[in-house]
């Protein structure tokens, strides 16, 4: 599960009258060099793309640890450190940057990488392919994630006499409300192992919605390519008829 904040920089992809926004060139770095897309590095306007591939940055960061970007040397500002980020992402392949990694990684980075600038991105796919890495991977969807244990986690202060300072037992508090819904606590840091039925429930319910979810995004996906299609194919009519036209010199936008 991915929570996205702060959209301080987000901007429109459609114009008002429901086009794609114009491709541009030589604009300047917009958002985290960190974990900006390549094209955003060489000076491409951003579209649906860049989005995914900078999810995908922070996907890595978040299994790795870090970015080979990281930490480089030798910057004297701002400027010559952005362009050792841009030379060290465009110039690393993704095979390397996944490396060690489930495959599934590698796919949803060249995928991005090998995006048009206007095209519809096949969310569908995207979901799918994470979705079955999680079931290759034996998870079990109890409905239980990192802040959901730390939530109910109360660590007991004992005091360390020799540093003076507090340190904590390793054990964990669950409060009287909640313990006919959560399961046993293990021995060992306190983390809260097994969902309780509620929970699983809970998960149940959250299955069958993304499964209608991700039908309805099949289909809106598929009528998406169908318009995209006929579209496609009404302009190169058009095309062809003010070829045919005398004394008519038609200038085509793509």
């Amino acid at each position: 599960m991915v929570f996205l904040i702060d959209y301080g920089l987000a901007k429109k992809w459609k114009t008002s009258n429901g086009e794609h926004i114009p491709f541009r060139d030589g604009k300047s770095l917009t958002g985290t060099a960190r974990y900006a897309s390549a094209n955003t590095h060489l000076g491409i306007e951003q579209s649906r793309r860049d989005d995914l591939e900078g999810v995908g940055y922070v996907l890595l960061y978040l299994l790795k640890g870090e970015l080979p970007w990281q930490g480089l040397k030798g910057a004297k500002n701002k400027d010559e450190k952005y362009q050792q980020i841009k030379e060290c992402k465009v110039n690393t392949s993704i095979e390397l940057l996944c490396q060690g990694y489930p495959e599934e990684m590698a796919t949803y980075m060249n995928y991005c990488r090998t995006l048009s600038f206007e095209e519809t991105p096949n969310y569908a796919f995207l979901r799918r392919t994470f979705k079955k890495l999680y079931e290759k991977c034996c998870f079990d969807h109890d409905y239980l994630f990192d802040w959901t244990i730390q939530r109910f986690r109360v660590d007991q202060p004992i005091q360390n006499e020799e540093e003076g300072k507090m340190q904590y037992d390793g054990t964990s508090t669950v409060p009287d409300s909640l313990k006919n819904h959560l399961g046993d606590k293990s021995s060992e840091g306190g983390e809260l192992i097994g969902a309780s039925q509620a929970l699983k429930e809970q998960a149940e319910l959250a299955n069958n919605a993304e499964a209608r979810k991700l039908a309805q995004a099949e289909q809106e996906m598929g009528q998406q390519q169908a318009a995209d299609s006929k579209g496609k194919k009404d302009s190169k009519s058009s095309s062809k008829k003010d070829k045919g036209s005398k004394g008519s010199g038609g200038c085509h936008l793509f």
